[in-house]
């Protein structure tokens, strides 16, 4: 059977793709906007991201390290540019969680081995 891990140097495009899709999905009228939001927020990130795969695939992070980090990358993740378009705060928190389960999971995917 193949290993469909991903590699650490993957990551970042499934995060991106990803992520506008979920874009795409829940702003659909302001979808550029929220997409030039998310595309600024992944490339800051991009290092913790990769940094972090890294370290969960070589055990030197747990994955509950993960979660929480991941925990603390989503409280940054303001969306000012759909706050200031107007979305609602239930519905920018659906979104912020959406992205991040995505991004955990995906941190995960890349890290861990195929069972």
């Amino acid at each position: 059977m193949p290993d469909l891990k991903l590699t650490a140097d993957t990551v970042m495009n499934e995060l991106t793709t990803g992520a506008l899709l979920i874009t795409n999905d829940m702003f659909k009228r302001r979808r550029e906007e929220a997409q030039l939001e998310i595309n600024k927020f992944l490339t800051e990130s991009e290092a913790d991201f990769k940094k972090w795969t890294k370290a969960v695939e070589t055990g030197k992070m747990k994955e509950s390290d993960l979660e929480f980090l991941m925990k603390t990358k989503k409280d940054g993740f303001e969306c000012l540019t759909l706050v200031n378009i107007g979305v609602g705060k239930i519905r920018l928190n659906r979104y912020r969680n959406r992205l991040f389960l995505f991004a955990f999971q995906t941190v995960l995917k890349a890290a861990l081995p195929v069972v």
